[in-house]
């Protein structure tokens, strides 16, 4: 990722990004059950006691087979320009390809949809491209340091008991911290929305037909409540002292006051073949604590 971003290839870096986060492809073998009884493991004993050769003994009985990443394509007119790479690193290392079916990067959602896909390799790279123009991408690098402030942020304003809080405070803490939502907001859309997706978002909204944003995060940045991301006016041309976030905002327009949003799962959840036909069930877990 970093090679690729000093060498000025976007187009690469949001491939890989996409390459990324298609892998976790469930193949043969029993459905992983997320819910069942954690398989038995005989105990040595004390002096051979070894938490991870125990960890082991759970994980390898655990029905799960990783596939490679499914063969992508790129958009209706042009291929994915990784694959010459991906061919000669085969051909170098003598590591033969799989053969697997050829699948789709975009929806076919009906109406201008924007894909945001962030991937974790050092720092956080996300990518983003729209249904209106598929072959044009852009990428962008997000510091691990405004990504550490986000989760900071994050961390703060939830339910869940810090060391030494009881869980009644816990609650409280975060209760208390309504007040400061909109600093949050506006904290995490400064950090984690580039300025041209911003204004591309407000642009395709213009015509009162609302985009879609499909937001596929890292699992760093798994908990951003994606909708709720305030849209900010102007960018800072410096390093902003803290509480001065304000300045770049004119309002308090929202991602949800423009667009629609879904989300996909976070890289590294594995995904199963596809569903039947059916309607989908959709989960709402707002868990607190006690």
């Amino acid at each position: 990722m970093v090679v690729l971003t000093r060498l000025d290839e976007p187009r690469l870096v949001a491939e890989l990004v996409e390459r990324t986060c298609a892998v976790g492809a469930h193949t043969e073998g029993p459905p992983l059950e997320l819910t069942g009884t954690v398989p038995a493991f005989e105990v040595a004993s004390d002096g051979d006691r070894l938490p991870l050769a125990a960890l082991g003994a759970v994980t390898s009985s655990l029905p799960l087979r990783l596939a490679p990443p499914p063969a992508l394509r790129w958009s209706p007119t042009s291929s994915m320009l990784l694959d010459r790479w991906l061919d000669v690193a085969a051909e170098r290392y003598a590591l033969p390809r799989t053969e697997t079916p050829m699948v789709r990067t975009w929806p076919d959602a009906g109406r201008e949809t924007f894909l945001l896909r962030y991937a974790d390799a050092g720092h956080t790279y996300l990518t983003w491209r729209s249904t209106g123009d598929l072959d044009t991408v852009h990428t962008h690098p997000v510091d691990t340091a405004l990504v550490a402030t986000a989760r900071e942020f994050l961390d703060a304003a939830s339910p869940t008991p810090h060391e030494g809080e009881s869980v009644p405070d816990a609650v409280g803490r975060a209760l208390n911290a309504f007040a400061d939502e909109q600093r949050l907001a506006r904290i995490l859309g400064l950090n984690l929305l580039p300025a041209d997706l911003v204004a591309r978002l407000r642009q395709a909204a213009v015509d009162g037909r609302r985009p879609l944003l499909r937001v596929q995060p890292s699992p760093r940045l798994a908990a951003v409540p994606w909708g709720l991301l305030a849209l900010p006016d102007r960018r800072p041309d410096r390093v902003l002292e803290p509480g001065g976030e304000g300045v770049c905002f004119d309002g308090d327009e929202r991602v949800l006051d423009v667009a629609d949003v879904s989300l996909l799962a976070p890289v590294g959840i594995p995904r199963r073949p596809p569903a039947p036909p059916g309607p989908p069930v959709y989960l709402l877990d707002p868990r607190i604590p006690g």
